[in-house]
């Protein structure tokens, strides 16, 4: 499997893949099974420990190369242990050395660990879990940010609210509400 995603990145045009293999890990696959042009089932197979000191300053290394290339960056916390625990912190450090801003779609309840991050993007059961307040209502959204942005000492919350759309909420500043409609165009 490992193989077959390394010629898949080969094959796009500008693309320099930075892979990290790790023998003690599979590569995620996820098998759909379908009947009538309907998912039934899906498979996962995956690891989702925490990789392993010498796998993360591989890792770390080949981030650290790209970053030069970057305007900024995303993180993507899928909890398979590539983000878990303070390796996050990380990675953040090595953006904030390098004057890049990082956004982050996070897992789990813990958003300390994103402490230095210009964004987080949680959704509303995200936002709930992780501050353990009520989002009910737009108020109540925005105040369930704040408190994420003090507690995390991050710059901004963007909360996902479904066909609600929508909210930024930046440290200092008025909420600011993108309805469905607008939130699809951005």
């Amino acid at each position: 499997m490992a193989q077959f995603v390394e010629s898949l990145l080969a094959a796009l045009p500008a693309c320099k893949a930075r892979i990290v293999r790790d023998p003690l890990r599979r590569t995620s696959a996820k098998t759909r099974y379908l009947a009538h042009s309907q998912q039934l089932l899906r498979v996962d197979s995956e690891s989702t420990s925490p990789v392993g000191v010498d796998v993360l300053a591989r890792l770390l290394e080949a981030f650290k190369s790209a970053l030069p290339e970057a305007d900024l960056v995303i993180l993507s916390d899928y909890a398979k242990g590539v983000l878990s625990g303070g390796h996050a912190a990380k990675f953040i450090e090595a953006c904030r050395a390098a004057g890049k801003p990082v956004f982050v779609d996070p897992k789990g309840t813990d958003f300390d660990r994103y402490r230095g991050a210009a964004l987080i993007k949680p959704n509303l059961k995200e936002l709930a879990e992780a501050t353990r307040c009520a989002v009910h209502d737009d108020r109540a959204v925005e105040q369930a940010a704040r408190t994420l942005i003090a507690d995390a000492g991050v710059g901004a919350i963007l909360a996902t609210r479904g066909a609600a759309g929508m909210m930024l909420v930046r440290d200092g500043m008025p909420a600011a509400t993108f309805p469905l409609a607008c939130a699809r165009s951005l």
